[in-house]
C-alpha cells in the first residue's frame, strides 16, 4: 500500500481549515520515536513518513521538514525535506527567517496525553528569545479533531493490518504447547507480523506463567527469556499490527492445555464485557456511557479493572481513553460522544483483586451508521486454548 495524494490533500486541508479558525499561522510538528513510534502520529498523520524530526506546516505555501539527513524520496509529501539533526532550534529559527515569520502565530503540541513531551523547552525558549513578537498556542486539539474521524483510506489500513495480526495470532497458536519456549512463540507471533508488511518498531507486550495479569504490564513484568511452557500456563499479548502507520492492536490471551476454574471465569467476565460493548456501541454514545456499560460484568463478579477498557485508534492510542484503576496524571474526557468513523480498541482488563491473574480481549472496531463493526473478521474475545 502507498499514501495517496488525494488522501495527503484530505488531511491538509483538514488541518488548514482547523487552523484558520484557531489564528494559527504555522503548525511547528515536533515527533519522536518514543511509545512505540506513538509521539510521531501528528508528524506521521501529515508527511506519511514515520521519520522523527519537526516539521513547520504553514497555513499557505508548502511545509518544510527538519530531520535527520534531510529527505531524498521524489514521491515525498513533502519537497522542502532539509536535515536538521540535531539543532532543530537552529533549522526552525532559519525557517522563520526565509519566510518572514517573525510575529506569527505559532501552534505547537502543547496538550493531550502526550502535551508533555511533544514541544521540548530548548524549541520553545530558542523561539520566543529570537522573536519575541511571535506567539506560540496549543495546536493540539485542533490535530486531535483533525485525526479522530478515519477516510477509507484509514480504514482500509486498519483492516489490512487485522487481516495479518489475525495471522500472526494463528501462527503462534500452531506454535504453542507444553515443552515449547515461551520465547519461540513471541519469535513466531513477530516474524509473522514482519513477513506480513507490519512495521518492526510497535507496541509488543508478552508474558507466560500461571501467574500473569497482562502482556509485561509496559516492562513491569519479565520479557521471555526461553522459559518452557507447562500444562496450565496463560500466555498473556498485546501487540500493534502497523500497516502504513495505522495500530490495528490486539489483545489475545492463550491458554495451555488445562486451566483453573478461576482462569475461565476471567475469560468469560472479558467475553462477556467486549460483546456488551460491541452491542452498545453506536454514535451519540458517550464514552463514559460505554466504560460504565463495559466495566459493570466485571466488578459485579467482584474483579478489577486494570487498564482502559478501550481507546481510539489511528497512528496510535487516541482519545477517547476509558479511565483505568490504576489511576494516570491525565484527566480523561469521557463526554466525548462517537461518531461514525471512529476508531476504537476495545480491550477489557479482567484482573483479580489480588492480583494473581488477569486478561485482557481485544481488537479494533469500527463506529459505523447504526453501530459498530469489528474489522477483525475472523477474531472473537476468547483465549487461544492450546491442548496439554
Amino acid at each position: 500500500m502507498t499514501l495517496l495524494s488525494d488522501e495527503r490533500d484530505r488531511r491538509w486541508n483538514l488541518v488548514r481549515t482547523g487552523m484558520s479558525g484557531a489564528g494559527i499561522d504555522c503548525l511547528i510538528i515536533v515527533g519522536n520515536t518514543g511509545l512505540n513510534l506513538y509521539r510521531l502520529a501528528d508528524l506521521q498523520y501529515l508527511t506519511g513518513m514515520a521519520r522523527e524530526g519537526v516539521l513547520m506546516f504553514p497555513l499557505d505555501g508548502d511545509p518544510v521538514m527538519l530531520s535527520f539527513g534531510g529527505g531524498h524520496d521524489p514521491e515525498a509529501w513533502v519537497t522542502d525535506h532539509r536535515n536538521g539533526y540535531p539543532r532543530f532550534s537552529d533549522g526552525i529559527l532559519e525557517i522563520i527567517k526565509e519566510n518572514g515569520w517573525e510575529s506569527r502565530v505559532f501552534g505547537a503540541l502543547l496538550s493531550g496525553y502526550e502535551g508533555d513531551l511533544n514541544f521540548p523547552f530548548k524549541i520553545c525558549h530558542s523561539l520566543r528569545h529570537a522573536f519575541p513578537d511571535a506567539m506560540v498556542v496549543d495546536a493540539a486539539p485542533l490535530l486531535a479533531e483533525a485525526r479522530r474521524i478515519k477516510s477509507d483510506y484509514e480504514i482500509q489500513c486498519f483492516r489490512k493490518g487485522c487481516e495479518v495480526g489475525q495471522r500472526a495470532i494463528a501462527a503462534a497458536g500452531q506454535l504453542a504447547k507444553p515443552g515449547v519456549s515461551d520465547l519461540d512463540v513471541k519469535i513466531e507471533l513477530m516474524s509473522t507480523l514482519f513477513a506480513g508488511g507490519c512495521a518492526s518498531h510497535s507496541l509488543f507486550l508478552f508474558h507466560s506463567g500461571n501467574r500473569t495479569v497482562h502482556g509485561a504490564m509496559g516492562g513491569a513484568l519479565p520479557s521471555p527469556k526461553g522459559r518452557t511452557l507447562n500444562d496450565g500456563d496463560i500466555v498473556n499479548v498485546e501487540f500493534d499490527a502497523v500497516l502504513e502507520g495505522y495500530c490495528a492492536q490486539f489483545n489475545q490471551p492463550f491458554f495451555i492445555g488445562k486451566v483453573d476454574d478461576a482462569w475461565e471465569d476471567i475469560a468469560n467476565i472479558g467475553a462477556e464485557s467486549f460483546d456488551i460493548g460491541v452491542d452498545a456501541l453506536r454514535p451519540g454514545l458517550t464514552a463514559g456511557e460505554l466504560q460504565a456499560l463495559m466495566r459493570a460484568p466485571v466488578l459485579a463478579r467482584n474483579h478489577q479493572v486494570l487498564g482502559p477498557m478501550f481507546h481510539g485508534l489511528g497512528l496510535s492510542f487516541e482519545p477517547p481513553i476509558a479511565e483505568t484503576s490504576l489511576g494516570t496524571s491525565f484527566v480523561e474526557d469521557l463526554d466525548i460522544a462517537f461518531e461514525p468513523g471512529m476508531v476504537l480498541e476495545l480491550e477489557p482488563h479482567v484482573v483479580a483483586k489480588d492480583f494473581s491473574r488477569g486478561a485482557s480481549f481485544g481488537c479494533p472496531v469500527l463506529v459505523t451508521s447504526d453501530g459498530c463493526e469489528i474489522l477483525a473478521d475472523e477474531w472473537r474475545p476468547a483465549p487461544v486454548r492450546i491442548p496439554g
